[in-house]
């Protein structure tokens, strides 16, 4: 599949979320695309900066990247928050004080899921939030290339103190052709300028401090980088003399250990300095900890220190030899973890009964790697190399890596909070089904890593009151999408406890003056909150601010006084205490807030000019946008501005919000927070916003003072009646993962061909002869294709009826015999499928096997022959009505898509209309996280500062004639870019007042890229 990522699958996750969205068309003239970056060859970014660095300049020029064709994508791999620096580490500050005081862990990991495209902000709440930071030295984005990593992971990973890769480069010995690649890209890099000097070491650094990326990685199973290290050594050289200090290069190597022969071009030499973190490879696929205390030996004769040297493994499961890496002697030695190359293992094998639960899960999951099994990091599992669930069946997640001792056993805790106050977290991960303002929905489904918080040092700290070094196990502690404050996210507290204490954050913050608190709880009651927030002095002693009464059940925010912190203190560590709860009690957390009114600033305003809107799709009732904006940084001196960039804490910027308003005069709402200066946002409802205006500040920080808000006028579809009408479906949508690997075989082989019944009111014979849809090896999946089937045919079923279901699959290469499978139907009518209850009717398969029926001795293959049988028990008090029943084919060796809802991996889903009829009294539906969340409209939140209004001027922007020949002609257009159908540019057209040419061009359909001022839109173009 191409390098961009595609609309549908992104829009569709959108309107999964909740009962009553519904799944809408693309505009006949929409761009297939959300992101391309099938113009981001690794050489090619190379090539331009060093035609820059050729003309005395360190980066390209705006008009060099529109040519290039990456101009429009360019500020998505783009991080203007600058690495953070963390908290000195030793065995007296480390909270286990057994591990190396200073070991390190590189997560050489994809961001997101999909190669090349993943990590992205999208509106599919149920993707990659990666929360693992407070242990993550370094982060691979393996499913990269060189330059291309997203921004918005960038800005996660540097705020909690994590170096990020900017991609990889990859040579695996065992694909075809990588050894000739590996030795042209050799030749490549050893290229020099004619006074001797390396013509790609400016190139290479420039390139990465303009996107502010943090360096280079490389698989080199392919071959030795011996004919690298000269240029590895100037880059490292120059690096240094520009004051490029996080700079790295990553070298994975075929060698299991260090030694006098190679550790010249893996890790260095007193000669030539630094040359990388070197990798050093797994053997017989486990750690090669036997080797590993003579590396650290061979390291410390080079440079006195073994810190950039790392013991690696290949995480297929996590039944690894940790006690061998954490001897006495071996562990100093870092630690890599690899896999895959497209997705993270931790992602690909996340479990859970609905995307929600899903979501929840993935963070347990991310708690017991990193605090222990038990998810207390004082309660741990001791270290063992054997009997870790890694790879489940979603009724085995309690299983899931509740054995193992979590990286807390091996490695220090990290945490980059520290400086000056204010301080503050919303417990936001990146993501949520809905965007809560307050407490209350603004907006819909979202995915930005951007927006994500501090994460919690400790996963998790629960002790006993006022007792650090004792655990507590009173309470469940988790983070939880089903309630928010601001964001998608908050920490969950449940349980009875008389005292427990909650450590979230490990800080170095110095005090100034008088502390002030802003903490914003729901506990779904009035009363006693049971709950206070406590500080650490450096002195060890705690500081305590109760919260005092709820007034209600919904979210309350409290500013609470705080006495005991004066001028001159520093916090040590943030959390909050638990008092007197019973076991109904659930505490969501959602904000802690410290000022100390030390910091006034302005931040620096968003450069109007700068901001532009790309219409991603627009429906009679919806509208996506691609938006970026930059900031005014005149008047401000910034370190790496010649470079062109510019990092937020230079501007006084701490992050940007993001608004919808309907009409000039309209009431604004928030509806997103980044880091970034980029967004997308996703779906928004015209209903709602009829005259849609977007709108970007910036917030000072000082986390008070914000600019004035740039408001862009958006202009509706110059021709309402092209705009397709919304496709009601009442039940969420499901759709196949388009990142997800094996498509082809999935969209020509996978697909159910018959389901028949016997025993009901009305029965059903269905087949079907044929996939899903359209699928070529160029362009991939026909347009509309997510391997998702509707009926048209169903059948009748009364209360309380027993029915035979007999479903048989398509048998044809790698067909849908390896998948696993799952039914459920609708029987209250709430329009959602309860995954736990007697909603799922059907389940068959086993992880990373297939659909084999071991209870009837059917093997997997007998699923495409002969069938498989299942009874259906109509319950006596089904609801009467209109109702669905959905069959949903997972792939079995990539079971976490195997739900009723969002999107599935390499498989097929099939929706089948069921009618129940009786007259016996109908059930309720079950209560749920939506009945409780706060209800009503969000609150403005005005800041009373003048804004700028950008009136919209996209309506009448248009090319002619749709179908051409020779040329094309445009209509209040001043730049346009042609697409092919897969994603890769054609042609720029710099200047669109005048007619364009495109006889050159091959026959076939292409889109084409329109802006006028700061809005683009797209078309088709039918060239014959």
């Amino acid at each position: 599949m191409k390098k961009s990522t595609l609309l549908g699958g992104a829009f569709m996750a959108a309107l999964m979320c909740a009962p009553g969205h519904v799944q809408a068309e693309e505009i006949p003239s929409a761009s297939k695309t959300v992101y391309d970056f099938s113009g981001w060859s690794n050489r090619g970014m190379l090539e331009l900066f060093a035609k820059a660095a050729d003309e005395g300049r360190q980066f390209p020029t705006k008009e060099e990247f529109e040519e290039a064709g990456i101009y429009l994508d360019l500020e998505f791999a783009r991080s203007h928050v600058r690495y953070n620096p963390i908290i000195e580490q030793s065995a007296e500050s480390n909270l286990i004080s057994t591990v190396f005081p200073t070991r390190r862990i590189w997560m050489n990991l994809p961001t997101g899921s999909g190669k090349g495209t993943g990590g992205y902000p999208t509106a599919e709440f149920n993707s990659d939030v990666y929360s693992m930071w407070n242990f993550t030295h370094i982060f691979g984005s393996w499913n990269h290339g060189f330059m291309q990593a997203p921004g918005s992971w960038i800005d996660a990973a540097h705020r909690n103190g994590t170096y990020m890769y900017s991609g990889i480069e990859f040579f695996d010995a065992a694909a075809a052709g990588d050894v000739a690649a590996y030795n042209s890209f050799v030749r490549f890099m050893n290229t020099k300028n004619p006074d001797g000097t390396f013509k790609y070491v400016d190139a290479i650094l420039n390139c990465l401090l303009f996107l502010g990326q943090d360096g280079i990685n490389y698989n080199f199973e392919a071959g030795m980088p011996t004919g690298l290290v000269d240029v590895h050594a100037a880059l490292y050289k120059r690096a240094k003399e520009i004051g490029f200090d996080s700079f790295h290069i990553g070298t994975y190597t075929i060698n299991s250990s260090l030694s006098s022969y190679n550790s010249s071009y893996l890790l260095g030499s007193q000669e030539k300095g630094k040359v990388s973190d070197a990798f050093l490879n797994y053997s017989g696929g486990d750690f090669a900890y036997f080797s590993a205390a003579n590396s650290i030996t061979e390291a410390k004769k080079i440079f006195g220190t073994a810190e950039d040297v790392y013991q690696g493994v290949w995480i297929v499961n996590m039944d690894r030899a940790w006690p061998g890496m954490n001897q006495t002697n071996t562990k100093e030695m870092n630690m890599v973890l690899w896999g895959e190359h497209a997705v993270s293992r931790f992602f690909q094998f996340n479990v859970g009964t609905s995307v929600m639960n899903a979501q929840e899960n993935y963070q347990i999951l991310q708690d017991r790697t990193t605090g222990g099994g038990n998810r207390n990091v004082l309660n741990r599992p001791s270290i063992a190399q054997r009997g870790h669930y890694f790879q489940v069946m979603v009724n085995e997640v309690s299983k899931q890596m509740a054995t193992f001792a979590g990286f807390a056993s091996m490695a220090p805790e990290r945490s980059a909070i520290q400086g000056s106050l204010p301080f503050n977290s919303n417990f936001t991960l990146g993501n949520g089904d809905i965007y809560f303002y307050k407490g209350k929905k603004t907006h819909g489904s979202w995915y930005n890593m951007g927006a994500q918080d501090y994460v919690p040092t400790y996963r998790w700290l629960l002790t006993k009151k006022g007792d650090m070094a004792t655990a507590s196990s009173d309470v469940d502690v988790r983070f939880t999408h089903e309630e928010a404050y601001i964001g998608g996210s908050s920490i969950r507290i449940k349980g009875a406890t008389d005292g427990s204490d909650l450590i979230i954050y490990k800080t170095n913050l110095e005090v100034a003056g008088n502390v002030k608190a802003t903490v914003a709880i729901k506990t779904g009651k009035t009363g006693a909150s049971n709950l206070s927030l406590i500080l650490q002095k450096e002195d060890g002693s705690w500081v305590e601010a109760p919260y005092g009464e709820t007034s209600g059940s919904t979210w309350e925010e409290k500013t609470l006084a705080v006495s005991g912190l004066g001028s001159g203190d520093v916090i040590k560590h943030i959390g909050v205490r638990i008092a007197g709860s019973d076991e109904d009690s659930k505490i969501y957390l959602g904000q802690i807030k410290l000022e100390d009114g030390s910091l006034t600033e302005t931040p620096a305003p968003i450069d109007a000019d700068a901001f532009v809107a790309e219409v991603k799709e627009e429906t009679a009732k919806t509208l996506s946008l691609k938006l970026n904006w930059a900031v005014d940084d005149n008047g401000y001196t910034t370190e790496f501005k010649e470079r062109g960039m510019v990092y937020n804490d230079e501007v006084n910027v701490d992050h940007f919000e993001l608004f919808l308003k309907n009409g000039a005069e309209g009431k604004a709402f928030e509806v997103g927070r980044t880091s970034t200066w980029h967004a997308f946002i996703g779906n928004i409802d015209l209903t709602k916003y009829e005259d849609p205006y977007v709108g970007v500040r910036s917030v000072s920080v000082d986390l008070n003072s914000v600019s004035p808000i740039v408001w862009m006028q958006i202009d509706r579809y110059s021709d309402p009646s092209a705009l397709p009408e919304l496709k009601q479906d009442l039940y969420a949508s499901c759709y196949m993962d388009p990142t997800s690997d094996g498509l082809k075989a999935a969209y020509t082989n996978r697909w159910i061909e018959e389901v028949k019944t016997t025993g009901a009111t009305e029965d059903l014979d269905y087949t079907r002869t044929e996939p899903a849809g359209g699928y070529d090896d160029e362009n991939g999946p026909a347009e509309g294709n997510t391997n998702y089937v509707m009926s048209e045919e169903g059948f009748t079923v009364t209360q309380g009826q027993t029915v035979n279901v007999h479903i048989r699959g398509h048998r044809g290469t790698d067909d849908i015999q390896y998948c696993l499978f799952k039914g459920w139907i609708d029987w209250d009518l709430d329009r959602t499928f309860d995954s736990e209850g007697d909603e799922l009717v059907w389940s068959l398969g086993k992880v990373n096997h297939g659909a084999a029926d071991d209870a009837k001795g059917k093997t997997r293959e007998q699923f495409v022959t002969e069938g498989a049988d299942f009874t259906l028990n109509v319950p006596a008090d089904a609801v009467p009505g209109e109702t669905r029943l959905r069959f949903v084919a997972c792939d079995a060796w990539f079971a976490g898509g195997l739900n009723p809802t969002g999107g599935f991996n390499k498989g097929y889903a099939l929706d089948i209309p069921v009618k129940v009829v009786g007259t016996n009294t109908p059930r309720e539906p079950k209560p749920s996280y939506l009945d409780t969340r706060d209800s009503g409209e969000a609150d403005s939140p005005l800041s009373g500062v003048e804004d700028i209004v950008i009136s919209g001027n996209s309506s009448t922007m248009n090319f002619y004639p749709a179908v051409a020949t020779d040329v094309v002609n445009f209509t209040d257009v001043e730049k346009a870019w042609i697409y092919g159908v897969n994603g890769q540019m054609i042609k720029f057209i710099g200047d669109a007042t005048v007619p364009a040419t495109v006889s050159e061009l091959p026959a076939g359909v292409y889109v084409v890229k329109m802006q006028n001022g700061q809005i683009i839109r797209s078309g088709k173009l039918i060239k014959k």
